[in-house]
């Protein structure tokens, strides 16, 4: 009870206490509402994919797929697109060490073209620097130390306030790419299950106080492959290492996956869960993946095979 509390001490910890609000108080939001609609996020870049997903400030998105899908490319083009419209994104990418081995990914990306030599067209060193000069305006990246090489998520978290301290009305996002990167304590007499569970409310909590966008990249546990055609199931959050949590807590869950194993060009995007409305809906889109310059295209027409697609 606050009773027990100083009155200094009372009033420092009233703004931590839950409080009672009145329809008469909801009046300006609701009007807004009724003349305005809630309207969508931002574009995600690909058509089949927008008819599905948006991005908004202050929410959190679970990214997961089994390995060499393509999750973390996938985002890093996500990114991109979400920056051409103004975002800012700190990536805290601690499998992308060392950081100018991401910048390289995310420059070829921009560019279209490759860094390094190869049997194909590479960028100039001229479009190399204009896509250093972009990158430098809408992403920063984490670098953890050699003597703390996998921060906690209090260091990410107390980094990413930092930076954006003073953009007040740019849109921000942040990666977490992967979760099981970071460091963790775990208190004593409590699961890791349990403690998962209290830090992705935090992040939550946090992602819609500061209105950043938070994407969470998890690594599924180990799947059996179906009996009867040797084929592995389409991952979800829930099958994230160690906690279900990641389905309950998110307000968008993402699974990437290789439409077939023996062809990665082209890689299925489920939108598993969707906790509003107007931001998006649950189904699936298929994007075309190419290598050589890391950008996911959509498919050729693409609209009648998304009708074909299964939905949910």
């Amino acid at each position: 009870s606050i009773a027990r509390y100083s009155p200094q001490d009372a009033e420092e910890k009233t703004g931590e206490t839950p409080r009672i609000v009145q329809p008469n108080d909801l009046i300006s939001e609701l009007l807004n509402i009724y003349e305005n609609g809630l309207g969508k996020g931002d574009a995600t870049g690909w058509p089949s994919v927008d008819k599905l997903l948006s991005i908004a400030p202050g929410q959190v998105t679970t990214i997961t797929g089994y390995p060499n899908s393509g999750k973390s490319q996938w985002l890093d083009s996500l990114s991109i697109n979400l920056a051409r419209q103004g975002w800012n994104v700190v990536f805290c990418s601690l499998e992308n060490i060392p950081i100018y081995l991401h910048a390289e990914k995310l420059a070829k990306q921009v560019v279209g073209k490759p860094v390094r030599k190869g049997q194909t067209e590479r960028m100039t060193a001229e479009e190399l620097i204009e896509a250093i000069s972009k990158m430098q305006t809408w992403f920063k990246f984490i670098q953890p130390t050699a003597k703390k090489p996998n921060p906690s998520l209090d260091d990410v978290i107390g980094l990413i306030e930092s930076e954006f301290s003073n953009n007040a009305n740019t849109k921000k996002a942040c990666v977490i790419d992967p979760w099981n990167e970071l460091e963790h304590f775990r208190p004593h007499g409590i699961s890791l299950t349990e403690d998962i569970g209290i830090s992705l409310s935090m992040i939550r909590q946090w992602a819609r106080q500061n209105m950043i966008h938070v994407f969470i990249v998890g690594h599924p546990a180990k799947q059996y492959r179906n009996r009867d055609n040797a084929k592995l199931p389409v991952a979800t959050p829930d099958m994230i290492s160690d906690s279900a949590h990641f389905w309950n807590k998110s307000d968008i869950c993402v699974t990437v996956s290789l439409t077939d194993e023996h062809r990665s060009q082209e890689v299925d995007i489920h939108v598993q869960k969707m906790r509003f409305a107007h931001i998006g809906q649950r189904g699936v889109a298929t994007l075309k993946f190419d290598r050589t310059t890391g950008r996911y295209h959509e498919l050729t027409s693409v609209a009648n095979y998304y009708d074909s697609k299964e939905v949910g």
